[in-house]
C-alpha cells in the first residue's frame, strides 16, 4: 500500500476530530483495538503506526491529546495552606512542604469520589 501525504493528513485531521468528539460523550475511556492498518482494516483511517511501526502523523495527536492537552500538571504555591484545581478522573501525586519537610501523597478524583481531600504534614 503506497501512503499518500493527503491521505495521512486526512487521517490526522479526522482521528483528531473522532477523538475530540468521544472524549466529550466518553469521558472515562476511549477504546481502540488496534494501532496499524494492516491489522486492523487495510485502506481504512484510524491508525497510528506504519506496518514497519513506524509512526504515523496521527499518532502525533495522540501524544498531544493524551500526553499534554488532557494531563494536569501544575506547581503552585498554595498560601493559606489551600489550593484547589480542576483536573481529570484519575489518580494524582501531590508534593507537599511546610516548614521544611515534605509530605508525598496519592489520591483518586472520580465521579464517586469526594470533592475536597486533606493533607496533614
Amino acid at each position: 500500500m503506497v501512503e499518500k501525504k493527503s491521505d495521512v493528513k486526512h487521517e490526522k485531521e479526522l482521528l483528531e476530530k473522532r477523538f475530540r468528539i468521544l472524549a466529550e460523550r466518553y469521558a472515562e475511556r476511549i477504546p481502540m483495538w488496534e494501532v496499524t492498518n494492516e491489522t486492523w482494516q487495510p485502506n481504512v483511517f484510524g491508525s497510528f503506526l506504519r506496518r514497519d511501526m513506524s509512526p504515523k502523523p496521527s499518532y502525533n495527536v495522540i501524544c498531544d491529546l493524551f500526553g499534554r492537552e488532557w494531563r494536569t500538571n501544575f506547581d503552585r504555591d498554595a498560601p493559606g495552606g489551600r489550593l484547589s484545581f480542576r483536573g481529570f478522573c484519575g489518580t494524582y501525586e501531590v508534593e507537599a512542604t511546610s516548614n521544611g519537610r515534605t509530605v508525598k501523597r496519592q489520591f483518586h478524583v472520580g465521579r464517586e469520589n469526594p470533592r475536597s481531600i486533606g493533607i496533614m504534614i
